[in-house]
């Protein structure tokens, strides 16, 4: 596994979603060989400045970075779907790895408007504002909750559009698209689609876990806390689970 960096993890700060503390994840991911691990936490780097003391002291290169919640995802220049209107709208997510301090200024700027500007324990950020503050970051696609996911999944034209404008802000060295498989029914169907389009675009792509423990064993707490994230029971949770 020495060759494999984790480059989407959440701890026990993404509340009520990961069920492992930071330096629980650093010392797996040492374990495990990774010369480096990312700490991707949902919008915020509330653990980040934690995770990066523990993993330099313990010989682990830290990534700071975050996943973030976005409030208009964009398909083309003439198409918007606004998104975090409604309670029951859908989330989509973005990955964003500081590269640079330039890049970890930038992404503090986006998380602090995010909150800003939207209701208080629901941070939303514009699409826009993240295509205007790129410089210094890195852009992973996403989970399954990726808007380029969703557009895609509006079609082949929207997919590409939005991959477009995603890669015109990016450029073509900060800008993978991401893929996962975590025995999710439709996982390889999605991954697929994804990997046709980024040969397509020339766009790379790069393999994460979305992690959100350390070990195993501990899925069963993860059980748990989505299921009060969702107010419901651990029975009754299984298909967000």
């Amino acid at each position: 596994m020495s060759g494999y960096v984790e480059l989407h993890c959440h701890s026990a700060y993404s509340f009520l979603d990961g069920a492992s503390r930071p330096e629980e994840l650093a010392l797996r991911a040492i374990e495990l060989g990774y010369p480096a691990l990312a700490l991707t936490d949902h919008d915020g780097l509330y653990g980040s400045m934690e995770f990066a003391k523990f993993a330099r002291a313990s010989g682990l290169q830290p990534i700071t970075g975050a996943e973030v919640t976005l409030a208009t995802p964009c398909t083309d220049e003439d198409v918007e779907v606004e998104m975090g209107a409604e309670t029951d709208a859908p989330e989509y997510h973005v990955t964003l790895l500081a590269e640079t301090p330039r890049g970890y200024a930038n992404l503090c700027r986006l998380l602090t408007q995010a909150h800003m500007e939207s209701p208080r324990g629901e941070p939303r950020l514009p699409l826009d504002a993240l295509l205007e503050r790129s410089e210094g970051l890195i852009l992973l696609s996403g989970c399954r909750r990726s808007p380029l996911q969703a557009a895609l999944e509006r079609g082949a034209r929207e997919g590409e559009a939005f991959a477009r404008r995603l890669l015109a802000a990016f450029g073509p060295r900060n800008l993978f698209i991401e893929l996962l498989d975590n025995a999710v029914h439709g996982d390889r169907v999605r991954s697929r689609a994804l990997a046709s389009l980024a040969d397509r675009l020339q766009i790379p792509v790069v393999a994460t876990g979305n992690v959100h423990y350390h070990h195993r064993s501990r899925h069963r707490l993860q059980d748990v806390l989505v299921a009060i994230r969702n107010r419901t029971t651990v029975d009754d949770s299984h298909e967000l689970r």
